[in-house]
């Protein structure tokens, strides 16, 4: 069937739903949650057999018309998303399906992608890598990412190195000098991919020059990782739009223009989606600059989808991005903390990293579907916890309740309180014991 979509002049209605549920009940129009989610509203529509669909932004005032016109009930609801999903695609997000696809590889249909960024803490060191493969996989995160460079290309002589760099390992050796200790090979990258592989867990690379991205190419990596650094890097971020893969790209020390020049470059030149990680490009951050809220703001200004990069110490903040929506989240990891390296203290050791990743998927559990009802779990505890109308005293046949011979108290399996005026004034029937429920 078609379905036709006539856009209402009132966005962001937030709890004023009514009207325009009941006026859209009366009409038979669906009511969808925007743009944004056109394609599940055509579904929706179709699927309840309506032929028409008012756009109002109000994603839980949509549902709620959907479900009142079809009297689709709990149970059927999965059926109406399973049969969504069977039609278009294996995810939640519209705005984030092509991405999302490509960050699952078919594997996984939770929302939030968490990726483990062992970074250089593997110290140069292959069997460090692999131990940090395994601490990976086990923690249960979607994806282990490392970095990949030719020092010369990376650092010049002259560069210096941060001052976090300075006071984690040390002022006598340059950046360059540095940076050499922790490269690893482009033949060691093979390995590390297919020991991945073996393990069972995505890997992912983050290049940091144009011969590392030629290199990276030519492994099956689902997306591009794109660091804050090389935001403002035209060369780069052209040859990375040319492979036409997924990116997504962290911006720490970025202004929102530079934000937008760098998605210009992307898809002006062949990226087919971008996910913006906010970040802070610090180590470890303060937690007064984190400025969590930006990511809500990038998503807003720019319309993609959106997640963060944290360098933060401990798991609050992480959790924190997933309560407000983040699709991506990404953490660096070490095996130990007191290990030599710029990053180590940083990092999460092993097990606050599962730690992480348990939190995440909790308060993605915990999130729901937005509708305000009554949960399962709840529903037994309705009639315990609720009260009804009973006898404050014996009453006779025949007697008219009143003020002075009913009064409310739990169980709230008889009549509704909210009914009081209803039954004020009317006779009892038959006799009623102290305490015991009104029958009418």
């Amino acid at each position: 069937m078609t379905t036709g979509f006539v856009p209402l002049s009132v966005p962001n209605l937030k709890g004023n739903e009514l009207p325009y549920i009941t006026h859209a009940v009366e009409t038979k129009w669906v009511s969808t949650a925007g743009s944004y989610v056109v394609d599940f509203e055509k579904s929706v529509a179709e699927y309840v057999g309506v032929g028409n669909a008012v756009s109002c932004q109000s994603g839980t005032a949509g549902l709620h018309i959907a479900l009142m016109l079809c009297g689709v009930t709990r149970e059927d609801r999965k059926k109406l998303r399973d049969w969504y999903r069977q039609r278009h695609y294996k995810g939640y997000s519209c705005a984030h399906r092509s991405l999302r696809k490509s960050l699952q590889g078919g594997e996984r249909t939770v929302s939030i992608y968490i990726i483990a960024e062992a970074g250089v803490n593997h110290n140069g060191s292959f069997a460090l890598a692999c131990q940090m493969v395994d601490a990976a996989k086990k923690a249960r995160v979607d994806c282990i990412k490392f970095q990949t460079f030719i020092s010369k290309n990376l650092v010049s002589r002259t560069a210096q190195k941060a001052e976090y760099q300075k006071v984690n390992t040390g002022e006598a050796d340059s950046q360059l000098a540095m940076i050499k200790k922790l490269e690893l090979s482009f033949a060691a990258f093979l390995k590390l991919n297919d020991y991945c592989k073996a393990a069972g867990i995505r890997f992912l690379s983050t290049p940091f020059d144009l011969e590392s991205i030629a290199f990276l190419a030519t492994l099956d990596m689902p997306f591009w990782k794109v660091p804050s650094g090389e935001v403002t890097n035209l060369p780069y971020l052209l040859a990375i739009a040319k492979t036409k893969k997924p990116v997504v790209m962290s911006t720490g020390m970025c202004e929102i223009e530079e934000i937008q020049a760098a998605m210009d470059v992307l898809k002006q030149n062949g990226t087919p989606t971008i996910t913006l990680l906010h970040c802070n490009t610090e180590y470890p951050t303060p937690f007064k600059d984190v400025n969590l809220n930006a990511m809500q703001t990038m998503r807003q200004h720019f319309g993609v989808a959106v997640g963060y990069s944290d360098h933060t110490a401990g798991i609050e903040v992480p959790v924190a991005a997933a309560a407000l929506g983040a699709t991506v989240i990404e953490k660096h990891f070490t095996l130990d903390r007191t290990m030599e390296g710029p990053d180590h203290k940083a990092s999460l050791e092993p097990g606050d990293l599962a730690a992480m990743v348990t939190s995440i998927r909790n308060i993605e559990k915990a999130l729901g579907n937005g509708l305000k009802t009554v949960s399962e779990s709840e529903k037994k505890n309705l009639a315990v916890a609720r009260k009804s109308i009973v006898a404050r005293r014996a009453i006779k046949a025949g007697e008219t309740f009143s003020d002075e011979n009913l009064t409310i108290k739990r169980p709230g399996n008889g009549i509704n309180p909210m009914h009081w005026f209803e039954v004020l004034g009317r006779t009892a029937m038959q006799d009623f014991a102290e305490d015991e429920m009104i029958r009418l």
